[in-house]
């Protein structure tokens, strides 16, 4: 395809001489009819003609939008071309957000139990996931959230695990992020726990990290706070609504606690709420015996009674004497 015959740009403008600008001139030879517009033309020319940037100041950029426009005269020619620019690969905007956490935990007989109620607000930035540390005993189950993609645990050689939260693409407008985060801690040895740790959470910017802590126990326990780290005590009329629900029957009394502006950690003791119920006790108690020259006998009745749903263990004979007998009953 034939084009128009354009000079490239010289040292100056006719014969040498400056263009109006003081820089290089552009010459029209000659224009024939073509599929070749003049601002490409001269797009073309002016290009040939650029001074490339240093090696260490050109930087790799997607153009969005790109417009050129251009005049030529007899006299010279001028060029303009603008162009909308993403920045250059690698150099995204910090993320940076703010995240609210209340977590409940339940003492049960066997494991401790979380829900950790999560909401995120982003400050600054897109993000594609969230990078929450995991820090204390315990294991995450599951997690629900809307625009929630999947979710996992990234554990690293050191030890150290965080929970990760991927988000599901989308070009909408970043909006607050709430999850439901789901945990259990379970007691070594299925024994009631002293001095056990529990799982909680940390983003990465703690100074933007608020919430508050629900303690309660289930029907017969006791958690005692043995100590605390970041935690500060809080009456139940300033607790948040979600963490106010009534306590289960015959439970504990909830605790409840704040934190602002960093991590927070707590040590538990779990114990019985009351230290007889899992004791057996003998009711209408009644003992008879039988003594001779070669053998003793005696006769135990009473009626056992024990709190514990699961019961207890109560010993009835013990030394130089074998149990000949014993009644059979629902429960034995």
């Amino acid at each position: 395809m034939n084009g128009p015959a354009v000079d490239a740009p010289e040292a100056g403008g006719r014969g040498g001489e400056p263009g109006p600008d003081g820089g290089p001139a552009l010459r029209v030879s000659s224009w024939r009819a073509s599929g070749w517009s003049l601002t490409t033309a001269l797009a073309l020319t002016a290009l040939a003609g650029l001074t490339p940037l240093p090696a260490n100041a050109q930087q790799a950029a997607d153009v969005e939008r790109i417009a050129v426009n251009g005049e030529a005269g007899p006299d010279g020619g001028q060029l303009v071309i603008s162009a909308t620019l993403k920045p250059p690969g690698g150099e995204k905007e910090k993320l940076i957000y703010a995240t609210r956490v209340e977590h409940t935990l339940s003492a049960q007989r066997e494991q401790l139990d979380h829900l950790f109620a999560l909401t995120i607000e982003v400050i600054q930035g897109r993000p594609e996931e969230y990078v929450l540390s995991l820090v204390g005993q315990g294991t995450v189950t599951g997690v629900e959230a809307e625009g929630l993609a999947n979710w996992s645990v990234r554990e690293d050689t050191d030890g150290t695990r965080a929970l990760v939260l991927r988000l599901v693409e989308s070009k909408e407008p970043v909006k607050p992020f709430a999850a439901r985060v789901k945990a259990v801690t379970e007691y070594a040895g299925k024994q009631l726990p002293r001095g056990l740790v529990p799982l909680t959470l940390r983003p990465a910017d703690p100074s933007l990290f608020n919430g508050a802590v629900r303690i309660d126990g289930g029907r017969g326990l006791q958690a005692y706070v043995r100590q605390t780290n970041g935690l500060s005590p809080m009456e139940s009329d300033f607790a948040p609504e979600a963490l106010r629900a009534p306590a289960v029957a015959e439970a504990m009394e909830p605790m409840w606690f704040q934190f602002h502006a960093q991590g927070y950690a707590l040590t538990l003791d779990v114990t019985e709420a009351d230290p007889e119920a899992r004791q057996v006790v003998l009711r209408h108690f009644a003992l008879t015996g039988d003594l001779s020259d070669e053998r003793a006998g005696f006769v135990l009745t009473a009626t056992a009674q024990v709190r514990n749903p699961k019961g207890g263990t109560v010993t009835l004979l013990s030394g130089d004497y074998a149990l000949t007998s014993l009644n059979s009953a629902d429960g034995w």
